[in-house]
């Protein structure tokens, strides 16, 4: 083993950009120093990172405690109740974030990737590897570039409208103002990073898939999931545990149908350890941003149904922004989840080959049970699944909330 052990893979690199901004805002106390493998040993990196999130935990706090003393019950109306609730919320949420990613989970995002490592280590050749972890780079950086995008433009927007229809802000009016959007980015961020967690595992249930179906349509038997540790050497592949490097032949590219079923089930595990990882990392910010995300819902709704505020929606239009970007990380979840469900059924269809041996058939019923029982989805502290469904009873719960305030004088 090198010094990179810990995981050199090039799921590092196509991660940076997001991971760098995240660290600007506290989101990820960890460094891609050289000696990733000794996480006991703090660096410089490491250090300013824990000092970004105690800042923006300290901004986020302060700001949420002025929030709570400049509640009055002068002039109170459903709409203002809401809009303060929404502005203590997104705060609240941020706090959480940084809190939970940190401090709580300060070192989880390094195992998630070294676990990714390990199954590209088995699943993917080199050059397939550079393709899949460029193409993750890219749409990072298209993410990231469309995010600052959007909220410098609504900033500049919020400016204009404010210069001229409001008369000269205070210093601390801007203040304010710069929190809150670093509040809002800061949640958007933390969307980001699960939903490219989500996307990593989503490439490579279909990759998998891929070879299940060339098992199908392919009638020899001998060698025809040509992935990983068959016709890779050892030296060029760094990961923690090469646990597919045990079934590879070194002098030979035969490799038994039952062998093959077996590695794609240890395939399969390693993903579901990472959405595991990704439940256990990023389920109580889901939580607190579903919240926060059904009640700026509700205030926007209720607004657009009963008086159409230019202000308002000017104001609220970074709740827009955020929900956008949020409803494509459940997108993502729901594709992540009929990939699986496609993992079944391909399975069925393998079992429906007549050429199979006893020992092939144990392995692909194993296999099918390991898909049942392991399902990959993603949950918010297990309250809910992030899915369409969960759309479903969020535009549900709108509708209700949106009627009975209506009713309510």
């Amino acid at each position: 083993m090198t010094e990179n052990t810990a995981g050199s893979g090039q799921i590092y690199v196509a991660l940076k950009p997001l991971t760098f901004i995240c660290a600007l805002f506290g989101l990820f106390p960890c460094s891609f120093g050289r000696n990733r493998a000794d996480r006991t040993e703090p660096t410089v990196c490491v250090f300013l990172n824990i000092v970004c999130s105690l800042v923006w935990i300290c901004l986020f706090a302060v700001r949420l405690c002025l929030k709570l003393l400049h509640l009055s019950s002068d002039n109170v109306t459903k709409v203002r109740i809401l809009t303060e609730m929404s502005v203590i919320s997104t705060h609240f949420t941020s706090i959480i974030c940084l809190v939970h990613l940190s401090i709580v989970c300060k070192n989880k995002f390094i195992r998630l990737l070294e676990k990714v490592s390990q199954a590209d280590y088995g699943l993917f050749t080199l050059s397939e590897e550079k393709y899949v972890n460029r193409r993750t780079n890219f749409i990072i950086i298209t993410e990231l570039a469309v995010m600052l995008l959007l909220f410098i433009s609504y900033e500049i927007s919020y400016e204009i409208y404010t210069a001229q229809t409001r008369s000269k802000r205070e210093v601390l009016d801007y203040i304010t103002q710069v929190i809150t959007l670093s509040s809002y980015i800061c949640n958007t961020l933390t969307v980001l990073l699960i939903n490219n967690c989500v996307l990593i595992v989503t490439q490579r249930q279909r990759h998998l898939n891929k070879q299940l179906t060339t098992f199908i349509s392919c009638p020899n038997r001998v060698n025809k999931i040509s992935y990983c540790g068959h016709i890779k050497p050892i030296n060029k592949r760094n990961a923690t545990t090469p646990y597919v490097s045990l079934i590879r032949v070194e002098t030979s590219n035969h490799v038994s149908g039952n062998q093959e079923i077996h590695s794609i089930r240890i395939l399969y595990n390693q993903l579901y350890d990472v959405a595991c990882i990704v439940n256990y990392l990023y389920g109580l910010p889901l939580l607190a941003m579903s919240c926060w995300i059904l009640l700026d819902l509700v205030l926007i709704t209720y607004v657009a149904v009963t008086s159409l505020d230019v202000d308002f929606i000017i104001t609220n239009s970074k709740d827009i922004i955020f929900f956008l970007i949020f409803l494509k990380m459940i997108i993502m979840c729901q594709i992540s989840e009929n990939e699986i469900q496609s993992s079944i059924i391909l399975v069925q269809k393998v079992m429906l080959e007549d050429d199979l041996g006893y020992k092939d058939c144990k392995e692909l019923l194993m296999l099918s049970a390991q898909l049942r029982d392991m399902k990959i989805k993603y949950t918010a502290c297990k309250f809910f699944t992030l899915n369409l469904p969960y759309l479903c009873s969020v535009v549900g719960a709108v509708v209700s909330y949106v009627i009975i305030m209506i009713q309510i004088e």
